[in-house]
C-alpha cells in the first residue's frame, strides 16, 4: 500500500545489536524545550537592543547592534547544537549513550552504581509544575555520567535502565556479601553479612527493626522503633537494591 503524500515520513527503526540484542526504547534529546528557550533568548535580545543601543544617534550604533545580536545567536544556536544530536537507546543486554559523533556502548554487567534523583518543582505560584529527573550513572571503569530531563521521556528511560541493572547488581552483591565484603551505597551507608553501617556506627542485623522514606530521606530504624539513622535519598546508589537487601533481612 502507498503512503498518502501528506503523510510525514516516519524514521527508519533502530536495528538490534549483534551483541546487545533487540531495542527496548531509544530516547533522543528533547529538542523543543531549548528551542522554545533559545527563541525566547533571541526575542529578548532583539527588542531589547533595539529599543536602546539601535536607538542611540550615532554612527557605531547601528553595526554595534547587528554584531551583539549575531553574537547572542551564535551563541544561543551553539548551546542547541551541542545537545541536539545526543541519544540514549535501551537494549536487552546494554544501552548505547550517543554524544555528538561519538557513541558508547555498555552492557549493564558494567555499571557499578546508579543513583536516583526526581524533584518536583512548582512555578509562577504554583501554575506551572514539572518533574525534575537526574540519574547519575558509574561505571565500573570509573566513567560517570548524568541523564536528565534534556533526553524525551526520562522518566521511563531511568524506570528502565533501573531495573536492568538491578538484575545484574543484586546476584554480584549477594555473592560479594557471601564473600565476607562490605558494600557501600554511597558515601554515608554500607552493608554487610553482619548489618550496616552509618555515620561511623554499627546496627547488627538482629537489631534491626525496619525502615521508611520520608522527607526525601531513608530512615533506617532499630528493633524498638527509634529511628538509628537517616539517610538523603539524593545521597544513597542503587536505593532499590539497597531495598531490596533490607527487605530480605526483615523477612
Amino acid at each position: 500500500m502507498t503512503q498518502p503524500l501528506n503523510a510525514a515520513p516516519q524514521a527508519a527503526p533502530i536495528p538490534p545489536d549483534p551483541v546487545l540484542g533487540a531495542v527496548i526504547s531509544n530516547h533522543p534529546s528533547n529538542r523543543l524545550r531549548p528551542l522554545i528557550i533559545g527563541g525566547f533568548i533571541d526575542g529578548i535580545a532583539y527588542l531589547t537592543l533595539n529599543a536602546t543601543l539601535a536607538t542611540l544617534d550615532t554612527w557605531w550604533a547601528p553595526p554595534l547592534t547587528i554584531i551583539l545580536i549575531a553574537i547572542i545567536v551564535l551563541t544561543v544556536g551553539w548551546s542547541i547544537l551541542h545537545i541536539w544530536n545526543r541519544e540514549i537507546v535501551v537494549f536487552e543486554r546494554g544501552f548505547s549513550y550517543r554524544e555528538g559523533s561519538q557513541t558508547i556502548f555498555f552492557h549493564y554487567e558494567e555499571i557499578d552504581a546508579l543513583r536516583m534523583r526526581a524533584e518536583r518543582r512548582a512555578y509562577f505560584g504554583g501554575l506551572l509544575r514539572r518533574t525534575i529527573y537526574r540519574f547519575t550513572v558509574h561505571t565500573l571503569a570509573g566513567e560517570t555520567f548524568t541523564i536528565s530531563n534534556l533526553y524525551v521521556r526520562v522518566a521511563q528511560l531511568g524506570e528502565q535502565l533501573n531495573q536492568r541493572v538491578d538484575r545484574v547488581l543484586i546476584p554480584r552483591f549477594e555473592r560479594k556479601l557471601a564473600a565476607g565484603e562490605t558494600i557501600p551505597f554511597g558515601e554515608q551507608i554500607r552493608l554487610s553479612a553482619t548489618g550496616l553501617r552509618a555515620d561511623s556506627r554499627d546496627l547488627p542485623w538482629d537489631q534491626f527493626g525496619g525502615w521508611e522514606v520520608k522527607a526525601r530521606a531513608l530512615h533506617l530504624k532499630k528493633r524498638d522503633g527509634a529511628v538509628w539513622a537517616s539517610v538523603p535519598l539524593a545521597e544513597i546508589d542503587n536505593i532499590t537494591v539497597l531495598v531490596h537487601f533490607l527487605r530480605e533481612r526483615t523477612k
